[in-house]
Parts: structure tokens; C-alpha cells; sequence
């Protein structure tokens, strides 16, 4: 492998600038057949490996089985075509991996084509704070249920579906609480919230598990029967 004092070798349009203009976290560098050549102290420690363990494609043995695959053939796309890539892929193993955002460019000496140049940022936190905020943008607080938003995007994928497959079929079923706000000026808001609660899991209880049941708004539910046979199958439904 390559040493880090060894970089300031590199020619002017080598590891050195493109690492720098990458602003990285981690790097790593590769020769035109994919092998490992380089990879700094950082690179180590996202993957928990050895550097012994990573020299030639062995570094590909870090990336997460589930996404091997995917990278591996899109770096040799990048490789043949030369060009860059960006790319995100799981390092480690549950419940212990991360995800990281990979971004490679050509590296050239001259006119000659020497391999890649590449960082690979965690963005483990940043996922998480992405998929936090898309479930609570989705999902009634409340009830642990999709919300209004997400039901309706429910309902357009169906309907989608139903014009691919005219004998895919499809009910919506209405559901609200008479006289909920007696319950909650009678007993309180919490007591209320205590049966907006239960009645969402008696309703979700009551269907299939590739059903959708949503709170809409307040004390209305909405339902989403699929893949029915028939107008019975949605009747029997309401009735449980």
C-alpha cells in the first residue's frame, strides 16, 4: 500500500488535489482495475478493519453484503467509462452499521488514466434525522397510525395500480366517533386521547395486514381495503 507520506509524490492531478477537492472524511484510492492502492487512518476506522484486510478488492469486503453487489458493479461501470461516481452503501453489521456516502473521481497523471480518487462520509446521523422527520411528517402522533398525507399517497399508488390491473380491486371505508366531543368534555382530553388510541388499534386489528388504516383528522378514521375479490370482501371487513 501507498503511505501517507508518500501522497506528496503524487503528481499535481493525483490523490493529493483530488482529495482535496472532496473535502472527505475518509479516503481511499484505486488503481484502474478497482484494487486498493491507498486509504487513510479514517477509512480504517469506519470499517473496523485492518489495512492488510483491505489491499486489493478486499476493501469491498467492508461494504455491507446487501449493497456489495450494487457498488461493486457501478464502480466498474465508473472505472470503464471514467467517470465519477457517487454512491450510498451500509459498512458493518446490524445493529452496529453505518451508512456512508461515497463520491469518486478519475485520478490522471497526464494523459494516462491511474485509477480512482474517493471520500466516504458517515451519514448515518443525517439518515436518521431524514427518516425521523419524513415519520413524523406521516404518522399521527397519537396513534402511531399514517396520517390524512400519507393514506392519500396510499391511495394514489392503488389507483395507479388499478389502471395497470382493472381487476385489481379497492374500497375506502369512513369511520368517525358520534358524540367524541361529549367524551372529552365529560371525561377530558386525556381520556379521549386514551380511546382515539384503542379504537385505532381495534381497527387495525380488524383488517389485513397489507390494509392501511389512517387517522385523518380528530376523531375520523379512514380505511384502505386492497387486493379485493369482490364487494363482499369489503363488507365482511366492516363488520368485524
Amino acid at each position: 500500500m501507498v503511505s501517507p507520506q508518500d501522497l506528496h509524490s503524487f503528481d499535481s492531478s493525483g490523490p493529493s488535489a483530488g482529495l482535496v477537492d472532496l473535502a472527505p472524511v475518509a479516503l481511499i484510492s484505486l488503481d484502474p482495475s478497482g484494487r486498493l492502492t491507498w486509504c487513510d487512518n479514517d477509512w480504517l476506522r469506519l470499517t473496523g478493519r485492518a489495512a492488510a484486510d483491505l489491499r486489493g478488492h478486499g476493501w469491498l469486503s467492508a461494504i455491507d453484503e446487501r449493497d456489495r453487489h450494487a457498488l461493486a458493479s457501478r464502480m466498474q461501470h465508473a472505472l470503464e467509462a471514467r467517470e465519477e461516481l457517487e454512491i450510498q452503501a451500509r459498512i458493518g453489521i446490524e445493529p452496529n452499521e453505518r451508512w456512508v456516502l461515497f463520491r469518486w473521481r478519475p485520478r490522471w497523471i497526464g494523459d494516462h488514466f491511474a485509477g480512482m480518487v474517493g471520500s466516504g462520509t458517515d451519514i448515518t446521523d443525517e439518515r436518521t434525522t431524514r427518516a425521523e422527520l419524513a415519520y413524523r411528517a406521516t404518522t399521527d402522533s397519537l396513534t402511531g397510525l399514517p396520517n390524512r398525507l400519507l393514506f392519500l399517497e396510499h391511495l394514489k399508488n392503488e389507483l395507479g395500480f388499478g389502471e395497470r390491473w382493472p381487476d385489481r380491486r379497492l374500497a375506502v371505508a369512513y369511520c368517525d366517533l358520534d358524540h367524541f366531543a361529549g367524551v372529552n368534555a365529560a371525561h377530558g382530553q386525556a381520556r379521549a386521547d386514551d380511546l382515539l388510541a384503542a379504537v385505532g388499534r381495534r381497527l387495525s386489528e380488524s383488517v389485513r395486514p397489507f390494509d392501511v388504516v389512517s387517522r385523518i383528522d380528530g376523531d375520523e378514521f379512514a380505511i384502505l381495503l386492497r387486493c379485493l375479490d369482490d364487494v363482499e370482501d369489503a363488507t365482511a371487513a366492516m363488520t368485524r
